[in-house]
């Protein structure tokens, strides 16, 4: 493959605009998409293809939609997004989707350990439903791809100021273009996106600094081969919030002011992440191209997190012992200090080779490729005082007298590591080191015939699992190996009943790993399963300005692992921490996105998604037990009209509406965590001015207006990711 490339960049570089458009279509998806629709693909099977002709159930969030919801974060793009809401953690790339909890993230095709800021992302590109065939490991509710920026072949510039609510501020710049044309004609580009942003919170002690740069640049080699290669370091710290706190032992919220932090003044999360990729494209021959993809991640993560001890009851916390919402004011025995420190890598390789050729009046567009798959992570630290008698997270034990007497977190860590246990208190200590080495091999062929009206998609991969897992605490470690192997199909048909209007059928299936939790036997669980079916219809009406996706699905996942039934939580006993695969659950319901172009001033956003979920086998949840985390119902609109002509134009204004059914979460004997519903209202109001030539854009943005308690995400442990009221003022130029 190097010495074809070597000898394809002999060749003279100049390459005519029909093959320059045709050698990018992977990399160039900018152009695919007008206003908030996009009309191409590249997630759903790795080339970009028409979303109207896949057999598949997705939406893409375009660079527009996001620029006018003012996200800030990856999440935040997806807030209006069909079903999809937060999971269990505050952590990045934890999603619930179609009723299952989820950590696909994927940024440009491959998995990762989180997520580019908007800073540098062009598009997010949702596939609901299982999707190993195309990504391999993946969980049954489905992926969300991130796309970053790639390279315009043309010059250039794009600055951005935004100020608003609690202290926020944020500067980007977007600039590229050709790279020394007179030397290589039109055959480089370059993009660069740099940008700083910082705020603080409603809640107490709660602040994020963010600074991201991302660099890509493309390179026509030759008239048949092309390389884009991009690079994004992230760099964060944020004083994370707990949010509302919630009761664990009883349906409702505690009665305390919202701002008070729980976690005090000392808890952070500190992010710093590199991300390179490679990516080749070079057409051997008319009907043969080869695709080879190279990606690295490095990540480093410290979470330092002081609290009281949440696994108590808080509604016996007096309310004026967490007024001023500090570590150093809740009553004394209710700290837990937990430090953790995660190092991840990763390594991807896929070779991928795609045929185009006839038979019989069909035209196909064979896929055969191969991934290798190496991660590996260390989890360091976990760190917590536990009271015997009170069970793990029953704080620290009162002897140690007024917390503000206390040392001070270098000394704690030092103590909780080498003090000896007993003495009514024990001190837990988790290394956790983690590796993944798989390689899969898998074919997928699209297939179009009777004058285009049938479109048929189908697939095959094989998954070799291995993973290497160390885990321990209080009572030991052990390292657990996992080794595996299992062939998933995907088999999938879309007809076109007459223009514009196509019926679309796909059944697809979704593997991974059971988290080598250990069995009576000592032996791993069987991997975790998915498989979904999805029939649905796709409108693309009025000259593609009425673009709509109808879906009803069923997904069911099975062999989830769950604690065995007679464990009765005893160290000593020989069932203690021992797994069994008894877990199968199903969920079922139906989705709908409508985007409208009704003419050049109006857009439309609308969709609905109804979810139901619940345990089917279980020997510790009855059946039909409802699963945790995701709401029934859940509905949005957003709209924006844009001034096309008169002494207004250069005026637009835009809002949303987001309804959230409730949610729930744990269930530790009393009844579920509830999260109630929410109603999200947000507006804003542009103007778009030109000084010689050059578009000026100020805006006013203002996310959720009555100010509702909002979360997005809730988990066990109770920490929440909530947003309030925020306005914001931008100015943007183009050049």
């Amino acid at each position: 493959m190097l010495a074809s490339v070597l000898c394809l960049s002999a060749a003279p570089l100049h390459a005519d605009d029909e093959e320059r458009v045709h050698l990018l279509e992977d990399f160039d998806v900018i152009s695919r998409a007008s206003g908030y629709w996009a009309s191409n693909a590249t997630s759903a099977t790795r080339t970009n293809l028409p979303v109207q002709d896949l057999p598949i159930s997705l939406n893409v969030i375009t660079e527009d939609f996001i620029r006018d919801i003012r996200a800030t974060t990856s999440f935040e793009a997806l807030k209006y997004s069909a079903g999809v809401t937060g999971g269990p953690t505050i952590y990045d790339g934890n999603l619930t989707m179609r009723g299952f909890q989820t950590d696909n993230v994927y940024v440009n095709g491959y998995r990762s350990f989180g997520t580019p800021t908007t800073i540098s992302l062009d598009r997010v590109e949702v596939i609901r439903g299982p999707a190993a065939v195309i990504y391999g490991q993946t969980q049954p509710g489905g992926i969300a791809n991130f796309v970053t920026k790639k390279p315009r072949f043309e010059d250039h510039l794009d600055v951005s100021l935004t100020t608003g609510s609690w202290e926020y501020l944020r500067a980007t710049a977007d600039m590229g273009g050709l790279i020394v044309p007179e030397r290589f004609g039109e055959n480089f580009a370059y993009r660069l996106n740099v940008g700083y942003e910082t705020r603080g919170d409603y809640q107490d002690f709660v602040s994020r600094d963010i600074f991201e740069i991302a660099g890509a640049v493309s390179m026509i080699l030759s008239p048949r081969a092309v390389l884009n290669v991009e690079a994004t370091h992230v760099n964060s710290r944020r004083n994370i919030g707990s949010g509302p706190i919630v009761d664990g032992f009883r349906t409702g919220f505690v009665d305390v002011p919202s701002r008070n932090n729980y976690w005090g003044p000392n808890a952070f999360v500190n992010v710093e992440a590199e991300n390179v990729q490679a990516d080749l494209r070079v057409e051997i021959t008319e009907w043969m191209t080869s695709r080879s993809i190279f990606t690295r991640q490095w990540r480093k993560q410290v979470n330092n997190l002081w609290g009281p001890n949440v696994m108590d009851d808080l509604r016996e916390v007096p309310e004026e012992d967490l007024t001023e919402a500090s570590f150093f004011n809740v009553p004394e025995g209710w700290a837990v200090p937990v430090g953790q420190d995660l190092s991840s890598d990763a390594e991807y390789f896929s070779q991928i080779f795609i045929f185009d050729f006839d038979t019989g009046g069909f035209s196909h567009q064979l896929q055969v490729g191969y991934d290798r798959d190496r991660r590996s992570a260390t989890f360091n630290g976990n760190l917590q005082f536990n009271d015997p008698e009170a069970g793990f997270g029953g704080g620290l034990p009162s002897k140690y007298g007024d917390l503000r007497d206390y040392p001070g977190p270098e000394e704690m860590w030092w103590r909780t590591r080498n003090y000896p246990d007993g003495d009514g208190w024990v001190a837990t200590f988790f290394l956790r080191p983690s590796a993944n080495k798989n390689d899969q091999f898998y074919f997928v062929n699209t297939v179009q015939g009777m004058d285009d009206r049938l479109n048929v998609l189908f697939g095959l991969r094989y998954v070799d699992l291995r993973q290497s897992v160390t885990s321990g605490g209080t009572w030991g470690q052990a390292t657990t190996e996992y080794e595996d192997s299992t062939t998933v199909p995907q088999l999938g048909a879309s007809y076109a009943v007459q223009p514009g209007v196509n019926l679309f059928a796909l059944y697809s299936e979704s593997v991974e790993p059971n988290q080598t939790r250990p069995t009576v036997d000592g032996r791993p669980l069987p991997p975790l399963k998915g498989e979904g079916i999805d029939l649905g219809i796709k409108l693309s009406l009025l000259d593609e300005q009425l673009n709509a996706t109808l879906s009803f699905f069923e997904v069911k996942r099975t062999n989830v692992a769950i604690g065995h039934p007679d464990d009765d939580g005893d160290p000593e006993g020989d069932l203690f921490g021992i797994w069994i695969p008894g877990g199968n659950a199903r969920s079922r319901g139906f989705e709908t996105e409508v985007f409208y172009t009704v003419n050049d001033a109006w857009q439309i956003y609308a969709t609905y998604a109804r979810t139901d979920a619940s345990w089917r086998e279980s020997d510790v949840f009855e059946r039909g037990t409802r699963l945790g985390h995701y709401a029934k119902h859940k509905a949005t609109l957003f709209a924006k009209y844009e001034v096309p002509e008169g002494p207004l134009e250069g005026l637009s204004v835009r809002g949303g509406i987001v309804y959230t059914s409730d949610r729930f979460g744990a269930d530790f004997g009393e009844g579920p965590i509830r999260l109630p519903s929410d109603v999200l209202f947000d507006a804003g109001i542009g103007y778009t001015a030109f000084w010689n030539d050059v578009p000026v854009e100020l805006d006013l943005f203002v996310e959720n207006i009555t100010n509702e308690d909002y979360l997005w995400g809730f988990g066990n442990n109770r920490n929440f990711n909530v947003n309030r009221r925020n306005v914001q003022l931008s100015a943007r130029i183009r050049f």
